[in-house]
C-alpha cells in the first residue's frame, strides 16, 4: 500500500468518529440572487476534540467552487471553508457538497440552495471563490471606467463643472467634478451606485443606478432654479435628445479622472444647506416640546455626555422586496452609518429585520463596537413580504431585555411604506411598552402620502416621532438629529 494511502487510512481509524468537528451549518439558502449579490458563504469547522483533525477533501462540483483557510484544525481551533455558487441558468439551484474530514469515515454534506433571479453581466468575474485575505485595490477585477454626463433637465444641454458625490452600499466612494462640457470619466467598482449632483443655480439631483462594464454611462439631469418655468422654450428642449447625448459621450476625451476621497459629507458641500434646512425642523419641534433654547446652540455633531442621556436603541428595519429599489437601501444604510459614527461607549444599539418574518440581525451591542454594527448593516439585503407588527414587537422585547434606567430607550422602525400585517392590532401592546419608558418612532424612506399617514399614526401611538428620508441630505442628518433631540437632557 502506498505510504500516502496508508497515512489516510491510519487517520481514519486512529481517531474517534463522533462529535469532534462541529460545522456551523449544514444547509444554507441564499434566497433570491440578483446581479450585484454576493454568491459565497463561509462554513466554520470547530475542532472540539483533543486531537488534530484534517480536512482531507472537498468534492468539487462544476458550479460550486471552494476555498479552505487551512486543512489542519488544531484542538480548540476553528477553520473556514468558503463556498461560491456559480449557476449558469436562471431559476432554482440546489447543490450537495461532500466534505471529507479525518475524524470520520463518511463525508459531511453541505447543502446550498437558492434562486437566480438575475445573472451578472460578466459571469467570468464570479467563477473563482473569493480569497479570505483579499483586499480592495484601485484596480481590482470589478473596476471599470464609468462615464458621467450632467445635463439640464429641460433643455437637455450639457452643464459643466457639476460636483458629483458617489456612494456604494451606503459608503461614500468619493467626489468628482464634470468638465466644462459636462462630462467626466472615472474608474469605480461595479454595483448599485448612488449619485448626488450639485451646482449653483440648480436644484440638487439624486440618482441610483446599477452600473457595470456594459452599463457604463450615467446621465444626471438637474433642474434650474427659476421663478418662471415658462421661460423654457419648447423648441429649445427638442434640440438635444438623449440619443445624440450618447454620441457626444463617445466623441469626448478618454481621460480617466481619479475620484477625490470624501471622508465626511457634512464637512464639504452639505454643511451650509444642512444647517439652513434643519434649523426649520428644530424650530418646529421646540414649539411642541419643552423649550430647550440651548439645543439649537450646540453643534449638530455634538453628542456629549453632559447634555445628552445614554441611548438604548433597537432599529426595526424593513427589508421586504419593496426596499430593493436601489436608492432606498442605499439611503437606509448611509443613514445608519452616520448614526453609528456618533455612538458613544455609554450607548447601545441593536438591529431587527422584518420581511415575511422577523429576526434579530444584531443583539444589542455597545456603541464603541462600531465595526460589528457596521458589518451587519453592510450585509443587509431585501426580499419578501412585510411583517411589520411582528418586527416591532421583537424590537420592543430587545429594548426591554436591555433596558437602561435614566437613558433614552427607543424602538425605531425604518420602512418605505405601510405596515402590511396587523400593526394596529398591536396598539394596546405598544402602549404597554410606552408606559414602561420605551418609545416608538418611525423613519420613512421615500414613502408615499398614503403610507405617511399610517407611519405618523404608529409614531403617535408610540409617543415618538416620524421623520422622512427622501434624499442624501436627509440621510446625512435627519436620523442623527432625531436621536439627539430625544436624548437631550434639558
Amino acid at each position: 500500500m502506498p505510504l500516502k494511502c496508508f497515512f489516510i487510512v491510519l487517520l481514519f481509524f486512529s481517531m474517534p468518529a463522533a462529535g469532534q468537528v462541529n460545522f456551523s451549518f449544514l444547509n444554507h439558502d441564499f434566497g433570491e440572487l440578483h446581479a450585484e449579490d454576493d454568491r459565497f458563504v463561509d462554513v466554520i469547522l470547530t475542532n472540539n476534540s483533543n486531537e488534530k483533525v484534517y480536512i482531507l477533501r472537498i468534492e468539487r462540483l462544476f458550479e460550486v467552487t471552494n476555498r479552505i483557510e487551512k486543512d489542519l484544525i488544531l484542538p480548540g481551533e476553528a477553520v473556514k471553508i468558503r463556498f461560491q455558487v456559480n449557476p449558469k441558468k436562471l431559476g432554482k439551484f440546489n447543490y450537495e457538497v461532500p466534505v471529507f474530514t479525518s475524524n470520520q469515515q463518511q463525508p459531511t454534506v453541505i447543502r446550498l440552495s437558492g434562486t437566480i433571479k438575475e445573472q451578472a453581466d460578466d459571469l467570468s468575474l464570479s467563477q473563482d471563490c473569493p480569497d479570505f485575505f483579499a483586499r480592495p485595490s484601485p484596480k481590482n477585477a470589478t473596476d471599470f471606467v464609468l462615464t458621467i454626463l450632467t445635463i439640464d433637465a429641460q433643455t437637455k444641454k450639457t452643464i459643466g463643472e457639476v460636483g458629483v458625490i458617489m456612494l456604494q452600499n451606503g459608503r461614500p466612494l468619493g467626489k468628482i467634478k464634470t468638465d466644462a462640457k459636462g462630462q467626466v470619466k472615472t474608474q469605480i467598482p461595479l454595483g448599485i451606485t448612488y449619485f448626488y449632483a450639485k451646482k449653483e443655480g440648480y436644484n440638487s439631483a439624486e440618482l441610483a443606478q446599477y452600473v457595470n462594464f456594459k452599463r457604463n454611462k450615467v446621465i444626471i439631469e438637474l433642474d434650474r432654479i427659476t421663478e418662471f418655468e415658462d421661460l423654457i422654450v419648447e423648441e429649445e428642449i427638442s434640440k438635444t435628445t438623449h440619443a445624440n447625448l450618447s454620441e457626444t459621450i463617445e466623441k469626448e476625451t478618454d481621460t480617466i479622472i481619479p475620484i477625490e476621497p470624501l471622508e465626511k459629507l457634512s464637512a464639504t458641500i452639505f454643511r451650509n444647506q444642512l444647517e439652513e434646512e434643519f434649523s426649520t425642523v428644530i424650530a418646529e419641534r421646540t414649539q411642541n416640546k419643552l423649550e430647550v433654547p440651548s439645543f439649537e446652540n450646540l453643534d449638530t455633531d455634538d453628542f456629549n455626555e453632559n447634555d445628552f442621556k445614554p441611548i438604548n436603541l433597537v432599529f426595526v428595519i424593513d427589508v421586504s422586496s419593496s426596499m430593493r429599489q436601489q436608492d432606498r437601501l442605499e439611503l437606509l444604510k448611509y443613514s445608519l452609518y452616520q448614526l453609528v459614527d456618533m455612538l458613544r461607549p455609554i450607548d447601545q444599539m441593536g438591529l431587527v429585520a422584518y420581511a415575511t418574518s422577523a429576526r434579530v440581525l444584531l443583539p444589542v451591542t455597545k456603541g464603541d463596537d462600531k465595526e460589528a454594527i457596521n458589518e451587519i448593516v453592510e450585509k443587509m439585503k431585501a426580499s419578501g413580504l412585510t411583517a411589520g407588527a411582528e418586527g416591532i414587537m421583537l424590537g420592543f422585547k430587545q429594548v426591554r431585555k436591555n433596558f437602561m434606567p435614566d437613558a433614552h430607550n427607543q424602538v425605531i422602525v425604518i420602512t418605505d411604506g405601510a405596515f402590511n400585517k396587523g400593526v394596529m392590532d398591536y396598539e394596546k401592546r405598544f402602549k404597554r411598552y410606552v408606559k414602561r419608558g420605551i418609545t416608538l418612532s418611525v423613519v420613512g424612506i421615500k414613502n408615499n402620502e398614503k403610507s405617511k399617514e399610517n407611519m405618523q399614526e404608529v409614531a403617535d401611538i408610540g409617543q415618538g416621532e416620524f421623520i422622512e428620508i427622501n434624499g442624501l441630505i436627509d440621510a446625512q442628518e435627519n436620523l442623527k438629529q432625531m436621536i439627539r433631540f430625544g436624548a437631550f437632557k434639558h
